[in-house]
């Protein structure tokens, strides 16, 4: 059996259309099908983001110790263009950029819809 690989990861999302366009903007993600209740994104390796339509008051985040963490990360590898782009969309960046002691950069945020993001930049 060969290994198995994450297909997809999914987050509830109060306005599909919204979603792909901010998903689309914000991360370059191609947009596979809009299907009503749902809408397949892909990132740039080819793992999709299902993004379904809900009424519930719902995020994909869970907390650990009472602090919030995100359900998936992204790498992205221009970060301070990312954030001015967050920016420019009215999106709260939680704590700003943070490096660790290894030069990685980390960049925590929601989406229009309240679900947790963390992104990263590896060093150069």
């Amino acid at each position: 059996m060969k290994q198995p690989i994450i297909s997809h990861v999914q987050v509830p999302v109060t306005d599909l259309d919204q979603a792909v366009e901010w998903y689309c903007n914000i991360f370059g993600c191609r947009l596979e099908g809009n299907f009503g209740v749902f809408a397949s994104v892909t990132f740039g390796n080819e793992v999709n983001l299902f993004l379904w339509k809900t009424e519930d008051v719902s995020t994909a985040n869970f907390t650990v110790g009472g602090e919030a963490y995100p359900v998936f990360g992204v790498e992205v590898d221009d970060m301070d263009a990312l954030s001015l782009k967050l920016e420019a969309s009215g999106v709260k960046q939680t704590d700003g950029i943070v490096t660790d002691g290894e030069g990685r950069r980390f960049l925590k945020f929601q989406d229009p819809f309240g679900n947790l993001i963390v992104t990263h930049e590896e060093p150069k």
